[in-house]
């Protein structure tokens, strides 16, 4: 099963290109990478990290703690 990230259909419609990475489809790039490098230089990048950790809680007071 492929998972997908919570800002995957935001990041499609925003014309990304997709590449597999595990069990996850996540953005290749946008428009390449020489006009993201410049981008990331005059601007700014946000990156979707959401598939790359995950957080397990547990014990009794677990959700008290969240």
């Amino acid at each position: 099963m492929t998972m997908k990230s919570p800002l995957f259909e935001l990041t499609k419609s925003s014309g990304a290109t997709f590449m597999q990475s595990g069990d996850w489809e996540l953005p290749r790039f946008y428009s390449g990478i020489p006009e993201e490098y410049e981008s990331a230089l005059s601007g700014v990048v946000v990156r979707d990290v959401s598939p790359r950790s995950r957080l397990r809680f547990s014990g009794d007071d677990h959700l008290d703690f969240l």
